[in-house]
C-alpha cells in the first residue's frame, strides 16, 4: 500500500492500481481490502508473471534476477549501460524455479495448428468443431508431444485464419499481381438482394510467372 499525496484519508493499492478510503475504518480498511476476491486474484496473477528484469542481466554476468519477485519488493532502477539483452532460451535454461519453456511455442506445434486451420477452411469445417479437439488428439496420439501442446479452440483458430492466414495470402497475392504488367479484375454480384447485402466477390485473373499458368483468385 502507498499513501495518496493529495489526500491523507486514502491509500493506494499497488496490486489493484486503485485507491480506497480510510476515513471510516482506518487500518481495518487496509486489512479488508487485502481479503477482497479481486485483490487476491490479482495478487496470484502477478505472482505467476515474469518480471521484465528476467530478460536483462548485468554485463558482469552476475546471476539472473528471480523471475517472480515478491509483490512487496520495490522496483529498483538499473543503469541502461550495465544491462544487456538475453534470449528467451537462455532465460528458460538459467531459471530452474520458473521456466519459460511451457510458454514458448515450438515451430512444429505452430505448423500443426496452421495445417489444421487450412484443413478446416478447405473442408468447410466450422470453428466450433475445433472445441475440445486437443483431448481427442491426445487420446489418438498419446506418444506425440505435439498433440499434447496443441491448444486449438474456436476462438484461436478464428484468429489464426482472420489475422494470420488471410493476411498472408492477401499479401502474397498483392505482391504477385504487382509483378504482372496486365491483369483483369472482375466482380461477381448476384441479383439476389440477400446475397447483395452479404458480400461482393472480387476476382483477379493474371499470368503467374512462377508456374507459367493463368491464375484466377
Amino acid at each position: 500500500m502507498l499513501p495518496v499525496t493529495d489526500n491523507s484519508y486514502r491509500a493506494f493499492c499497488k496490486i489493484c492500481q486503485k485507491s480506497f478510503s480510510l476515513s471510516n475504518m482506518g487500518r481495518q480498511a487496509i486489512i479488508s481490502h487485502s481479503t477482497y476476491t479481486r485483490h487476491v486474484n490479482k495478487k496470484k496473477e502477478l505472482a505467476s508473471h515474469c518480471s521484465i528484469a528476467t530478460f536483462l542481466k548485468p554485463a558482469s554476468d552476475s546471476p539472473v534476477p528471480s523471475p517472480v519477485p515478491s509483490v512487496s519488493d520495490s522496483l529498483s532502477i538499473v543503469p541502461h549501460s550495465s544491462l544487456k539483452l538475453i534470449t528467451l532460451e537462455s532465460v528458460a535454461q538459467s531459471s530452474p524455479t520458473s521456466s519459460l519453456n511451457p510458454f514458448i511455442i515450438s515451430e512444429a506445434t505452430s505448423r500443426a495448428e496452421i495445417l489444421w486451420a487450412l484443413k478446416c477452411i478447405w473442408s468447410h469445417y466450422s470453428y466450433r468443431s475445433c472445441e475440445d479437439i486437443q483431448e481427442l488428439w491426445s487420446a489418438m496420439f498419446p506418444d506425440s508431444e505435439i498433440a499434447k501442446k496443441l491448444t486449438l479452440g474456436k476462438t484461436k483458430i478464428a484468429y489464426i485464419v482472420a489475422f494470420g492466414l488471410a493476411h498472408h495470402f492477401s499479401t502474397s497475392l498483392f505482391k504477385t499481381v504487382q509483378l504482372c504488367p496486365y491483369f483483369v479484375v472482375c466482380f461477381d454480384e448476384a441479383f439476389n438482394r440477400i446475397s447483395q447485402r452479404c458480400q461482393m466477390d472480387i476476382v483477379v485473373r493474371f499470368w503467374d510467372d512462377s508456374n507459367g499458368l493463368v491464375q484466377t483468385r
